[in-house]
């Protein structure tokens, strides 16, 4: 009986680890398509030149935000715990900051033409001073490929909402936490 749940455990254990490195490839998946999107655009979006880099980058960084936790512990389980959480903050701080450099990139543009408008009647700016209307034209217009903007802005928004959902979740958590807190205070004598 003791070599029928021997077998079982590792039968379970061996399934947990398979589902574990499906779901870091799926999880990978999306940084590379960042990448290679932001590297096969580099030159696409003259409304604003860094939102390809933006994209690039947030792609190199989540991978090696993922490779710092979870490959640092399977290459090497006696690494000590305190610098990969130190460097790991530090890390998603200039995450956060790097997010919003995409944010404004993202958002200042929208919506963008799809359409590269080559004889556009107001053409480019003079002296770097902004067309007449108030948009901040640049060289090539307000054209950004179709591919990496929406990548960019559904990536962005979705960090976005699940930041918030985040804040949101945490902050109902601690306010339950504290509503028990104080109900069973109550009930004591």
């Amino acid at each position: 009986m003791a070599a029928g749940r021997d077998c079982a455990s590792r039968a379970l254990s061996a399934g947990v680890v398979v589902a574990g490195v499906l779901l870091l490839l799926l999880t990978a998946a999306f940084p590379v398509v960042q990448i290679s999107v932001g590297a096969a655009f580099l030159l696409e979006c003259p409304a604003a030149p860094l939102l390809p880099v933006y994209v690039l980058v947030f792609g190199v960084w989540v991978l090696l935000l993922m490779l710092l936790f979870s490959g640092l512990k399977l290459l090497c389980s006696a690494a000590p715990a305190g610098v990969t959480w130190t460097l790991g903050a530090i890390s998603i701080l200039l995450l956060l900051l790097w997010i919003l450099f995409g944010s404004y990139q993202v958002y200042s543009i929208y919506p963008p033409d799809y359409q590269r408008n080559e004889t556009d009647p107001s053409g480019p700016p003079q002296d770097g001073v902004p067309a007449e209307n108030g948009s901040s034209f640049r060289e090539g217009g307000r054209f950004c490929n179709r591919s990496l903007y929406l990548l960019a802005f559904w990536t962005t928004t979705i960090v976005h909402v699940l930041a918030g959902s985040t804040l949101l979740g945490t902050l109902c958590l601690c306010a339950s936490m504290k509503g028990v807190e104080v109900f069973v205070q109550h009930l004591q004598p």
